[in-house]
């Protein structure tokens, strides 16, 4: 009896087994950088749509501040507690020039 076809048959069972297991793996690896990435878009987008809606309550309040005839320092308080809100700061100036 010849034992080398049986030898043969048996190591590429032995490589499809190892090639299979490493296409698992490699399959596994980009499934989680994949998943990573969509992580990171996701809280990417939710810090887009809140600094959206910060300037545009911004715009808003400005605006109605605008239609109610308000005092110029109520609209400097205004405008420096919005940027301060939109930049993320510990405090803000505005420097008004008067000529």
């Amino acid at each position: 009896m010849n034992n080398d076809g049986l030898f043969l048959d048996v190591f590429f069972l032995d490589v499809a087994a190892i090639l299979m297991l490493a296409a698992a793996v490699l399959l596994l690896v980009v499934a989680s950088v994949l998943g990573v990435l969509l992580w990171r878009t996701r809280c990417h987008n939710t810090e887009l749509e809140t600094g959206k809606t910060l300037v545009f309550d911004f715009l808003h309040n400005l605006g109605a501040a605008f239609s109610e005839d308000v005092h110029s320092h109520e609209l400097h308080r205004l405008v420096v507690e919005s940027i301060v809100r939109i930049v993320k700061t510990n405090s803000g100036a505005l420097y008004v020039l008067d000529k």
